[in-house]
């Protein structure tokens, strides 16, 4: 009898260890809009699992939406959802800036 509640002691810690890690590695990708340091495209929209938000949860200007590794989210305030809702791409912000054209010298 001790033996049973022994080995049922033991798989009940073994599945509480076990299941969380199955469950990490199981979920899908998420999107994210990661800074870039650029006037011009400050964002990029990027896919990483939820396992790969270790890195990017620790970058204070990504835009992560709310999900089961970060629950606030991070950024995603009503302007980070702005910005995650239109592609990651800042309204007013042109990515591809268009040329100034500059006088030539005539001689």
């Amino acid at each position: 009898m001790r033996r049973t509640l022994a080995l049922i002691g033991i798989l009940g810690l073994a599945t509480f260890t076990v299941i969380p890690v199955a469950v990490a590695e199981s979920e899908d990708k998420i999107g994210i809009c990661h800074a870039t340091a650029s006037a011009q495209n400050p964002y990029v929209g990027i896919e990483v699992s939820l396992n790969g938000l270790n890195g990017h949860g620790d970058h204070g200007d990504d835009i992560i939406p709310p999900n089961s590794f970060l629950p606030e989210g991070l950024n995603f305030d009503a302007e980070g959802q702005a910005i995650f809702a239109n592609g990651c791409v800042v309204a007013g912000v042109d990515p591809t800036p268009t040329p100034v054209p500059t006088e030539t010298e005539t001689e």
